[in-house]
């Protein structure tokens, strides 16, 4: 699979014949094994490439600044995977760069008031959902109650 970035269609009208030649490239995206196996390659590389250019379209269309576009792009992955809490998202390459020090981005997010209380109020919810959960899942998540910022901790 490559990830160069795919040209986005000049206008919208052009969108629609743009995914459908890449759901076209894909002739059976269920072949995972055997001799066509590169179709199932395809079908990733498919949806991903008319995600961009669908998100691209729209957001030349819309005019939007860089910060709606990021709000976007996030907001769409999150969508996808399915996440509800806290999203952080790391970028591997800043690992070759000591000034973004992403263990310590990674604690400091993790440690912030509004993770911390997600956290509490998400075990909350677990312990009391859970009539025998496992000691040590259990456990963890009175851990994450009690480590509750302690100006939410008197709200609750």
């Amino acid at each position: 699979m490559t990830t160069d970035k795919p040209t986005v269609p000049s206008s919208i009208n052009e969108l629609g014949p743009a995914i459908q030649s890449l759901i076209d490239g894909v002739s059976d995206p269920t072949v995972a094994y055997g001799p066509n196996t590169d179709s199932y390659g395809k079908c990733v590389e498919a949806m991903w490439r008319a995600a961009y250019i669908a998100h691209e379209a729209v957001a030349r269309e819309l005019g939007v600044t860089g910060f709606q576009h990021s709000v976007s792009s996030l907001t769409l992955l999150a969508a996808l995977r399915g996440w509800t809490g806290p999203v952080m998202v790391l970028n591997g390459e800043d690992v070759l760069y000591p000034q973004y020090d992403l263990v310590q981005k990674t604690r400091d997010w993790l440690e912030s008031d509004d993770v911390r209380t997600w956290l509490a109020n998400e075990a909350d919810k677990r312990l009391d959902e859970r009539t025998d959960p496992i000691d040590t899942l259990a456990e963890h998540w009175f851990n994450l109650r009690s480590n509750r910022p302690a100006a939410k901790q008197a709200d609750q």
